[in-house]
């Protein structure tokens, strides 16, 4: 639902008037700072805290000022959006279409993407990209998000829209992807000034870059993710 800086239903209601259905993808504050415009929203349980945290109103405002350079939070009332849990497997039927909930832990631990089998489309937000951040909790190592990558490449993909990203990607990337996390080595990686990524804290960042698929990739990780050697 984004930062929840701008006048997000208007732009929903310029293309459909149906029903909506909103799934948080997971809990930071780029993709929840808009739940106050819709009545209920669909959330991993775990990730419940950190959704009210985020939007929180003095986080808010750090976390605006530091991301996107505002000099001052829109102050939003989160209070009237019923969060509703919900899990891996729920089934959502949009009349001629279905979205199937997957938990994919890895760029966060409560991370969901969505399955829209009758067009072979999974839906990743911020799980598989260019950009892939992975040291946001401390429950996922590196193994498990090995997993989840495998766990999405089980399906019969056809294309992967991912958050942040103005074209799709494909099923190969995705494998390659898990491929080159499986095999990261520390000896190739270099160490990350915590300055350099907004909102965060930690001074054990390793940043790896590689090429797949002619795309240059940055992966950062923790030191105490490494459980694949």
């Amino acid at each position: 639902t984004g930062y929840g800086i701008s006048d997000l239903i208007s732009a929903i209601r310029s293309i459909t008037s149906l029903p909506l259905i909103v799934i948080n993808s997971h809990a930071h504050i780029d993709h929840v700072g808009g739940n106050f415009a819709f009545d209920e929203v669909f959330i991993n349980p775990i990730a419940l805290v950190d959704e009210a945290f985020y939007n929180s109103a003095p986080i808010r405002e750090i976390a605006l000022i530091r991301t996107i350079n505002v000099h001052q939070a829109v102050s939003r009332d989160y209070s009237l959006t019923r969060m509703t849990a919900v899990n891996e497997g729920k089934l959502f039927d949009l009349g001629n279409k279905t979205v199937e909930v997957i938990e994919i832990p890895g760029h966060t631990e409560a991370d969901l993407a969505l399955w829209i089998k009758e067009d072979g489309v999974m839906l990743t937000a911020d799980s598989v990209n260019y950009i892939m951040w992975l040291f946001f909790s401390n429950q996922v190592k590196q193994s498990t998000i090995v997993n989840s990558l495998t766990k999405l490449a089980s399906y019969p993909i056809r294309s992967i829209i991912a958050s942040h990203r103005h074209t799709p990607l494909s099923i190969h990337y995705l494998n390659e992807l898990r491929d080159v996390i499986a095999n990261l080595r520390k000896e190739t990686c270099l160490v990350v000034d915590p300055k350099t990524i907004p909102l965060s804290e930690h001074t054990d960042l390793l940043e790896f870059k590689t090429m797949i698929l002619h795309k240059e990739v940055q992966i950062i990780m923790r030191e105490n993710q490494f459980d694949i050697y």
